[in-house]
Protein backbone atom coordinates (compact mmCIF):
# COMPACT_ATOMS: atom_id res chain seq x y z
CA UNK A 1 0.00 0.00 0.00
CA UNK A 2 1.33 3.59 -0.73
CA UNK A 3 1.61 6.29 1.80
CA UNK A 4 -0.02 9.29 0.18
CA UNK A 5 2.71 12.04 0.31
CA UNK A 6 0.85 15.62 1.80
CA UNK A 7 2.82 18.52 1.64
CA UNK A 8 2.08 22.10 3.31
CA UNK A 9 1.17 24.86 0.49
CA UNK A 10 3.41 27.76 2.62
CA UNK A 11 5.33 28.37 5.66
CA UNK A 12 3.74 31.18 7.81
CA UNK A 13 5.29 33.64 10.37
CA UNK A 14 2.87 33.87 13.24
CA UNK A 15 2.44 38.13 13.81
CA UNK A 16 1.53 39.80 17.11
CA UNK A 17 0.53 43.50 15.81
CA UNK A 18 -0.91 46.77 17.73
CA UNK A 19 -2.66 49.98 16.25
CA UNK A 20 -4.95 52.48 16.85
CA UNK A 21 -6.61 55.48 14.83
CA UNK A 22 -6.85 58.66 16.18
CA UNK A 23 -8.54 60.20 12.92
CA UNK A 24 -11.72 57.80 14.20
CA UNK A 25 -13.33 60.05 16.81
CA UNK A 26 -15.39 57.09 18.17
CA UNK A 27 -12.62 54.83 18.71
CA UNK A 28 -10.56 57.33 20.23
CA UNK A 29 -8.86 55.87 23.38
CA UNK A 30 -8.77 52.33 21.74
CA UNK A 31 -6.17 50.00 20.39
CA UNK A 32 -6.09 46.89 17.68
CA UNK A 33 -4.05 44.35 19.12
CA UNK A 34 -4.37 41.71 16.49
CA UNK A 35 -2.61 37.83 14.91
CA UNK A 36 -2.13 37.23 12.03
CA UNK A 37 -0.21 34.60 9.82
CA UNK A 38 -0.02 37.03 6.63
CA UNK A 39 1.69 40.18 6.31
CA UNK A 40 1.19 42.89 9.41
CA UNK A 41 0.60 46.25 6.87
CA UNK A 42 -1.82 44.07 5.04
CA UNK A 43 -3.86 43.34 7.73
CA UNK A 44 -4.54 46.03 9.09
CA UNK A 45 -5.33 47.97 5.62
CA UNK A 46 -7.41 44.61 5.29
CA UNK A 47 -9.13 46.44 9.12
CA UNK A 48 -9.05 49.71 8.47
CA UNK A 49 -9.58 50.42 4.57
CA UNK A 50 -13.13 51.24 5.37
CA UNK A 51 -12.38 53.31 8.42
CA UNK A 52 -10.60 55.81 6.85
CA UNK A 53 -11.24 56.81 3.65
CA UNK A 54 -7.92 56.81 2.39
CA UNK A 55 -7.19 53.31 3.98
CA UNK A 56 -3.51 53.56 3.78
CA UNK A 57 -1.15 53.09 6.78
CA UNK A 58 1.63 55.52 8.58
CA UNK A 59 2.28 58.75 6.74
CA UNK A 60 0.77 57.47 3.40
CA UNK A 61 -2.85 59.26 4.72
CA UNK A 62 -3.53 56.96 7.71
CA UNK A 63 -2.28 58.71 10.83
CA UNK A 64 -1.64 55.16 13.02
CA UNK A 65 -0.65 56.51 16.83
CA UNK A 66 1.10 53.55 16.59
CA UNK A 67 1.75 50.42 14.94
CA UNK A 68 4.00 47.46 16.48
CA UNK A 69 4.75 43.98 15.17
CA UNK A 70 6.22 40.72 16.74
CA UNK A 71 6.97 37.78 15.50
CA UNK A 72 5.46 35.22 17.21
CA UNK A 73 6.68 31.76 18.06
Amino acid sequence: MNKPNIQTTKQVVPMLYGYSTPEVVRHNGWTKIGYTEQDVETRINQQTHTAVSSGSLNGKGMPLLMMVQERHS
